[in-house]
């Protein structure tokens, strides 16, 4: 860390540059605009915390949840895809065999096209849910 006489000298030398002088003669530079950083053990330059530790132990549990949840999802998911799949190839079959009555053929076909709305309306579902392109979550101001 400079001593306070070099730490002055390096802000007056900043502050004497040309390109500095314009920027801030021309109001360009608010308080807003003017990122405040800190500097950890490791030496890294970061920006300085904008929230409690209370609201981040908050955020904390909320990504474990969030987790779970989404884990919780893809695994629905991949069953009822898996379950459909398997039966709509045995229905398949079923639809396919010659020694199988008219009823019967129309039965399969009716719970054939069941078995796909549903796996529609979970796969639309889920990947609606899972669109990172859209914000969620909880609201920071409960």
């Amino acid at each position: 860390m400079p001593d306070p006489e070099s730490h002055a000298k390096i802000v007056e030398a900043v502050r004497a540059d040309p390109v500095v002088k314009a920027v801030v003669e021309a109001g360009a530079l608010s308080s807003v605009d003017i990122a405040h950083t800190v500097t950890t053990p490791a030496g890294d330059e970061v920006t300085t915390p904008t929230t409690t530790q209370e609201q981040n132990r908050a955020t904390v549990g909320q990504r474990r949840i969030n987790l779970i949840w989404e884990t919780q999802q893809a695994a629905i998911a991949t069953g009822v895809v898996a379950v459909v799949l398997y039966v709509s190839a045995r229905i398949t079959l079923a639809i396919l065999d010659k020694e199988a009555t008219e009823q019967q053929t129309a039965m399969a076909v009716t719970a054939f096209m069941l078995l796909s709305n549903i796996v529609n309306l979970v796969i639309g579902f889920y990947f609606g849910r899972t669109n990172h392109q859209k914000v969620g979550g909880v609201e920071i101001g409960r």
